[in-house]
């Protein structure tokens, strides 16, 4: 996606988006690290990483972890994917 789609989109780089980014990377470093996220945060690197088999363990459905993290997440997790998230997580919740 470019940066005039991003812009057109109003999805900006902010706190949330720097947030949710971390948390995406500290996953990808460590697998373990999906279990001592906060509520929303595991949602929200389900959405990064279009994973519903995280958003299932977490939470539910993708859709569902949509709603749970709120529009201001939502935004902040499509521009994290959108900036080109290229982390390779593989996420073992066994």
């Amino acid at each position: 996606m470019t940066d005039t789609q991003l812009d057109n989109l109003q999805f900006q780089e902010s706190a949330t988006s720097r947030h949710i980014a971390d948390a995406v990377r500290a996953v990808d470093r460590d697998n373990a690290h999906i279990g001592v996220l906060g509520t929303g945060e595991p949602c929200a690197v389900a959405l990064v990483l279009d994973r519903p088999d995280v958003a299932k363990k977490v939470f539910g459905t993708l859709l569902e972890c949509a709603v749970r993290v709120g529009p201001d997440w939502l935004a902040a997790s499509a521009y994290v994917q959108a900036d080109g998230w290229t982390g390779t997580a593989e996420i073992d919740l066994a």
